[in-house]
């Protein structure tokens, strides 16, 4: 009966209830769907802490140090999409909204074996079979990649391992994803359960790689390794396992030094596009022009000249290593 005492269960739900084999987790992921609605659609508080606090995960962990943060996937082997782990991303989102210190978010695994897996099907099967999948349910993972993507941060993903179905949809909504040269795969495999990516991973894939392809991905089903997902374009580049954390660990921190406005700023410059070539050109010196207005941008002088850099040809051979202390 105590399953009984949460507010706003419909009667015909407390029976179908009853009847489930699994009656807890149904019970759980219905007051998850729920909470998730008033989420999306701002009704809610849940998250009240402060930007200095991380709040507390069951399936990810996140290590945060001034603007970058590290967020590690720990649900188990196979990092399979449930309702723990779908109630922690919403939680993160919200985290990272309130967090706007933060310019670099970088994704990664504790598993050797599986960066991010698909669904929960068996779990979607029973929602479905008894009425609590609905279009708010089934656009929840979709509307929490969109959160991700609309943010002024750095998404990267930083994949050993596999990342199918839904795993797959989040690497290629990523502004940045690097993989491991010998465990990475990915796959859209959806069609193998009679379904399609159903967090938008088709739009994400063909903004990459073009239709062609893209259709090859949805209709074929079949993995991807680094090396093919490289030359495709769904990735960034296939690293070596033995380079992959140096790599991506030295790019999200040297952009994490740079000023949080130039970040944004850039990643705005590059997505305004929208089809329209000559109206994103149009916008480009108006964006320029908010930030050279900036301080950040006088101490960057100031250091630049403090440095000697503009006279130094070594310096300028070496500036990977000396322009994030410009923002020091």
């Amino acid at each position: 009966m105590r399953f009984m005492k949460t507010g706003n269960i419909k009667p015909r739900t407390v029976i179908v209830l009853r009847r489930a084999s699994d009656r807890k987790s149904l019970f759980v992921i219905e007051t998850l769907m729920r909470w998730a609605r008033c989420r999306l659609q701002n009704q809610s508080s849940f998250l009240k802490e402060s930007n200095e606090m991380i709040p507390e995960f069951k399936t990810i962990s996140v290590e945060y140090r001034q603007s970058l943060a590290y967020v590690t996937i720990s649900n188990g082997v196979t990092n399979v999409i449930d309702a723990d782990l779908m109630g922690d991303l919403l939680k993160l989102a919200d985290w990272l909204d309130a967090t706007p210190e933060l310019s670099v978010v970088v994704f990664q695994s504790a598993s050797p074996t599986h960066f991010l897996s698909h669904a929960d099907f068996g779990l979607l099967k029973m929602l479905k079979d008894n009425g609590l999948y609905d279009r708010s349910a089934a656009g929840l993972y979709g509307d929490f990649l969109r959160r991700l993507r609309a943010m002024p941060k750095v998404m990267i993903a930083k994949v050993a391992g596999q990342a199918r179905g839904g795993g797959a949809e989040f690497v290629f909504a990523m502004d940045m994803a690097f993989g491991c040269h010998d465990s990475a795969r990915f796959a859209l495999m959806e069609i193998m359960m009679g379904l399609l990516p159903g967090g938008g991973g088709a739009l994400y894939l063909a903004e990459k790689v073009g239709r062609a392809r893209a259709l090859e991905a949805c209709l074929g089903g079949a993995d991807y390794d680094a090396v093919e997902a490289e030359r495709f374009g769904l990735i960034n580049r296939a690293l070596p396992a033995g380079q992959l954390d140096g790599f991506v660990d030295d790019l999200a921190m040297r952009i994490s030094r740079f000023s949080t406005d130039a970040v944004a700023t850039n990643m705005e410059a590059i997505s305004f596009n929208d089809g329209d070539m000559a109206g994103a050109l149009d916008r480009v010196p108006d964006l320029f022009l908010s930030l050279i207005q900036q301080d950040a941008f006088d101490r960057c002088c100031q250091r630049y000249e403090e440095l000697g850099v503009g006279r130094s040809v070594n310096a300028q051979k070496d500036w990977r290593f000396w322009a994030p202390s410009l923002s020091e």
